[in-house]
């Protein structure tokens, strides 16, 4: 009996790490395809400026990434304790933390700029289509990290499903934008829109995925209770070697990228592409982590060690 139950134990297991890796390789994916189609069908300014450009955006993704494992530790351990209230706080007060992370990107988003440029000395007409990249996306800043949330919502409750079709929905969906409107000539800022458009499309199926399959979320919004966010604060505040550990890979990942600028565009161009081939990697190891990670968390809270791995 207790053989059978390790067997589903490794198969939930094995079946839970293929969604997560799906999940996780179609971003860095997305980057070389679309570094590819700039790289056919423009110039390599604009395939630099991009690269560039992914560099700005994984900056954002290492730092706030602290949240999406908060939402997602948090909600395991809410659902564990089948309290829906619990639950849809999770996801409200962390929504609620990235809105406002939104407001200070846009707010200060000149001030951020400067200091881009200061790292990154390169041409004038790289920097000035990085420039239109960013001024793009800091819009759709607010779209992506609900999304994150939703989705990281989704794998703590069980849901890797839906969290794994909202991911590929929204990178698919910007990779065929992606392809369409630089073959029409658009460039990077056909890019920009199509992350845009992705964005829309993964919003509208997460907001849809929680009133069909979660409804009782909604029931919370106006509760005073949700909106506290000094919990949720202690909670990440406890989680600081995640965020020492992003603030060394984003001082060496820009350190290198700037570095790199000194020595040409073709240098340049290469570690880019370089980068784009270890983010690969690092999705996967990262899925491997949120797998284990999660794991660990319904061992702890069932009181089992046996059958669970982590």
């Amino acid at each position: 009996m207790t053989n059978n139950k390790n067997k589903l134990a490794y198969k939930g297991y094995l079946k839970t790490l293929v969604l997560n890796m799906l999940g996780e390789s179609t971003t860095p994916l997305i980057k070389i395809l679309q570094l590819a189609l700039l790289g056919r069908y423009t110039t390599v300014f604009s395939m630099i400026a991009l690269g560039l450009a992914f560099t700005l955006f994984n900056t954002m993704d290492w730092i706030l990434g602290i949240l999406k494992v908060s939402v997602t530790e948090e909600s395991i351990k809410a659902s564990r304790q089948n309290n829906e209230k619990a639950q849809s706080t999770v996801l409200l007060q962390h929504i609620l933390l990235v809105w406002i992370v939104g407001i200070f990107l846009i707010l200060f988003k000149e001030q951020i700029w400067q200091s881009i440029e200061w790292i990154y000395r390169v041409e004038t007409p790289i920097m000035r289509q990085t420039k239109l990249f960013y001024d793009y996306t800091i819009w759709g800043v607010f779209m992506y990290l609900t999304n994150n949330m939703i989705i990281g919502w989704l794998s703590g409750v069980g849901d890797i499903k839906y969290a794994t079709l909202l991911e590929a929905g929204r990178n698919g969906t910007t990779i065929i934008v992606s392809a369409i409107l630089v073959v029409r000539g658009q460039g990077i800022a056909g890019i920009a829109n199509a992350f845009i458009y992705g964005q829309i499309v993964c919003l509208i199926a997460g907001v849809g995925i929680l009133l069909i399959k979660k409804r009782f979320i909604f029931k919370y919004i106006t509760k005073q209770s949700t909106w506290d966010l000094k919990r949720i604060a202690l909670d990440i505040y406890k989680k600081m070697d995640n965020i020492y550990n992003a603030i060394f890979v984003v001082l060496v990942m820009n350190i290198f990228m700037s570095i790199s600028c000194q020595f040409g565009n073709i240098i340049l161009a290469a570690n880019l592409i370089l980068m784009q081939v270890k983010d690969i990697m690092g999705h996967l190891f990262e899925a491997i982590f949120k797998t284990v990670r999660s794991y660990k968390f319904q061992a702890r809270r069932q009181g089992d060690t046996e059958n669970y791995i982590g």
